[in-house]
């Protein structure tokens, strides 16, 4: 890796999302920096320069938009850096930015690309069931990734820190047969809660329909101390009302900060889980 000193106009510095931010600039900052426009501020360009002679940005993107907007065309002094890798750029990325302020889901993206394992692996699982990682508030799409990474390594605090891929993979399986794509299935509550049930009740690592059924009639729920066996899963709320063999069921008001699970929600998780196999062929 090697880098040089350059001064660069900045219309030939571009943006590439897969080693930058991936919500893109924050529109608000860059109009405040422009207002307060001084070119003595800018500082240095941290860019990379492409076998096609691309100029990429991988820090300075705000400096270089506020720029713009306020009108400023002279060049700009650049640390350039060549024969970088896509995976390299993302690293830099990471590097320059580690105490400034990208998106837990930009800085998960760079990750990716970066080549870090864990990320990949929660990345591949996430496109698995037909998900992906971004900032959108569109159908399918996940933006509490560090949630998302705590299901991956301790269960939401359900099994010792570690690497659980089935436990994700399981959480999203449910949640996805549950809700479909709706986000607010994969709500960072949702995603604890779930995962919690998941670590904490085994069933020879099985939580089919008919295993969850036999759990949920063998269980003891206190829906005044809202625990389940005794234990409160940290994302439920417990709640029954009405008739029969074990009532209706309600969610409580949900919190002001997290919305937390009712039983109804655990219910429907419970319905959308695929059938456990018959005892008789168990191994």
């Amino acid at each position: 890796m090697s880098s040089y000193q350059k001064s660069v106009s900045l219309d030939a510095v571009i943006v590439d999302q897969r080693v930058q931010r991936t919500e893109g600039p924050d529109q608000r900052r860059v109009d405040k920096m422009a207002s307060m426009f001084n070119p003595d501020a800018l500082g240095v360009l941290i860019l990379s320069e492409r076998e096609d002679g691309t100029l990429v940005c991988l820090d300075g993107m705000h400096r270089c938009l506020s720029a713009r907007k306020a009108g400023h065309t002279a060049l700009m002094e650049s640390k350039v850096f060549t024969g970088l890798t896509l995976p390299e750029e993302a690293s830099l990325f990471l590097l320059y930015n580690d105490k400034k302020d990208p998106s837990a889901v930009s800085k998960f993206n760079a990750r990716v690309v970066a080549g870090d394992p864990v990320a990949q692996e929660i990345d591949r699982i996430v496109r698995s069931h037909g998900w992906k990682v971004s900032v959108s508030t569109h159908p399918g799409c996940i933006n509490a990734i560090n949630k998302a990474e705590n299901v991956y390594r301790t269960g939401a605090g359900s099994v010792a820190n570690g690497e659980h891929p089935d436990i994700l993979d399981r959480v999203l399986s449910i949640i996805t047969a549950a809700w479909g794509y709706d986000q607010h299935g994969v709500h960072q509550a949702m995603l604890a809660g779930v995962a919690q049930v998941i670590g904490t009740v085994r069933h020879d690592g099985r939580l089919g329909q008919n295993g969850c059924r036999n759990w949920w009639n063998s269980t003891r729920v206190d829906h005044h101390q809202c625990t389940i066996n005794g234990e409160r899963p940290k994302n439920f709320c417990i709640g029954r009302t009405g008739e029969g063999p074990r009532g209706d069921v309600q969610q409580q008001a949900p919190q002001k900060q997290a919305p937390d699970l009712g039983v109804a929600a655990l219910m429907r998780l419970l319905h959308a889980m695929p059938t456990a196999p018959s005892p008789g062929h168990e191994r």
